[in-house]
């Protein structure tokens, strides 16, 4: 028990002083600059196994079995190549941030790639435990995603990623350590506000912040007018082109405010805000976001919906520990080569 703790602790040691060597990169291309080899416990004994048979053939000055320590050492010597050329030109890099709520369970997304040749036998295992197999053809990207599980909210990166490779033969090891950009966003979860609360961070001029289409003034249509604002129903009845113009109408602005929510926790009122930010995003309503040390300008669209969601996850938040995702191509058989 002792001798596996300290392995372990020796191992974690040597992987942050690997990992520590490199800059954060949200795209990496692995080579002789950042891949390791060593052998395997099977690669050690098959060393020995060959000084055994070296010694047998001194000993009794056997052609035969020089011939074949000669053949297996040339063999092993082949699958050192074997093993680094395996994984030498493989891109990995960051996928799509993964945007999940903090009643749902999040991950990190990676992307593997090698434009060249076929990369055989991968074996990941995630944080979790969860594991997979398989292999990846020249051209091809590999999409794969790490469960962090449920975390509280806030913004989380992969502090390492590593990449292991035992091809073909699992006598020799090929790895690294990558600190890849990977980033993982958790918002708050998602609480509607009590009823009586609701719409007190609006402005008072209107609810909804949704502009009405029979409070536009029609106009006759001039080149440069977009063919989306002309009004069809009235061409078909009177054969007159005329547009809307909503230049003379206000859109109603609804601001999120940290403080109608007084009386409430942190946590909680991050969460009214942010089931508000979701309920206007869907309405097409224009909104404003107003927290402590930040203030968004009132806009629409999925765009500053995720702006503002980004900015209810970070709010006093800090990012998670180290996670660690671990690849091992040493399991693999011969069946999942392409």
């Amino acid at each position: 028990m002792v001798g596996n703790n300290l392995r372990e602790s020796l191992s974690n040691r040597l992987s942050r002083f690997l990992a520590s060597r490199g800059a954060r990169a949200s795209q990496f291309t692995l080579g002789q600059h950042n891949v390791y080899i060593f052998p395997t416990k099977a690669g050690f004994a098959f060393l020995a196994v060959l000084i055994l048979m070296l010694v047998t053939a001194i000993n009794y000055q056997s052609s035969l079995i020089y011939l074949v320590v000669f053949l297996l050492g040339v063999l092993f010597f082949i699958s050192i190549w074997l093993c680094f050329l395996n994984l030498q030109g493989l891109e990995v890099s960051a996928g799509p941030v993964s945007k999940n709520y903090a009643s749902q369970d999040g991950a990190f997304n990676l992307v593997l790639r090698h434009s060249q040749r076929n990369v055989y036998g991968l074996y990941y295992a995630s944080m979790l435990g969860r594991s997979d197999t398989c292999s990846l053809k020249a051209g091809e990207s590999l999409s794969v995603s790490s469960p962090v599980g449920r975390r509280a909210r806030g913004v989380y990166y992969l502090e390492k990623f590593a990449i292991e490779s035992a091809y073909p033969f699992g006598w020799i090891r090929a790895w690294t350590w990558l600190k890849v950009d990977a980033q993982a966003v958790v918002y708050p979860s998602i609480e509607e506000p009590p009823e009586s609360l609701e719409g007190l961070g609006g402005d008072q001029s209107a609810s909804s912040g949704v502009k009405s289409l029979d409070r536009d003034t029609l106009r006759s249509f001039q080149v440069g007018d977009v063919l989306g604002h002309v009004h069809w129903k009235k061409f078909a009845s009177s054969e007159q082109l005329v547009v809307k113009d909503s230049a003379q109408v206000t859109p109603s602005v609804d601001w999120l405010r940290w403080d109608s929510f007084e009386g409430y926790a942190s946590e909680m009122r991050l969460s009214f805000l942010c089931a508000e930010v979701l309920k206007r995003s869907e309405a097409g309503s224009i909104f404003g976001l107003d927290i402590p040390g930040r203030t968004i300008s009132p806009s629409t669209g999925s765009k500053h919906r995720d702006s503002c969601l980004l900015e209810l996850a970070k709010y006093g938040a800090v990012g998670a520990a180290p996670s660690l995702i671990y690849f091992d191509a040493s399991r693999v058989g011969a069946e999942e080569s392409v």
